[in-house]
């Protein structure tokens, strides 16, 4: 069963490399649960929101799977994130402008799958790392 509880996470990930965002939401319940998300972008159609949104701010964004580890229904996978922010950010509580800034991100995904399809997802992504590199925060030890 982990086996081919990896292979959906590697297939997840790829499709969200490709930029296919209906094989990736192809890949989750219709009622995924998403505890990194906000409520309002909860379930597949959420998914969908966010992916595309991520998409068109970072076009040129790959994502690459660096560890997965995988016991029972449960995988984790650092994934590494490659992209240039041509696009705006739209999402809801931080909308921000395109920086042109080029930016490398990791995150730590955990994804609960069932009858082969990712129906939780917790993440931890260094957000603020990836602002900084957008020109959002100050480098750290910088003074204002």
């Amino acid at each position: 069963m982990s086996q081919e509880n990896k292979e959906v996470a590697q297939k997840y990930v790829r499709a969200m490399s490709a930029h296919d965002v209906d094989a990736a939401v192809a890949l989750v319940h219709t009622d995924l649960v998403n505890h990194a998300a906000l409520p309002e972008a909860q379930g597949s159609a959420g998914l969908r929101t966010i992916l595309t949104k991520v998409i068109k701010a970072f076009p040129d964004a790959t994502w690459t799977i660096e560890d997965l580890i995988a016991e029972g229904d449960r995988v984790v996978c650092r994934v590494k994130m490659k992209g240039t922010n041509e696009g705006a950010l739209d999402f809801l509580r931080v909308p921000l402008p395109p920086t042109g800034k080029r930016v490398e991100s990791e995150a730590i995904h955990v994804m609960r799958i069932a009858n082969g399809k990712v129906a939780e997802h917790w993440a931890g992504r260094d957000d603020i790392g990836m602002m900084r590199q957008l020109g959002q925060f100050p480098a750290q030890g910088a003074t204002a």
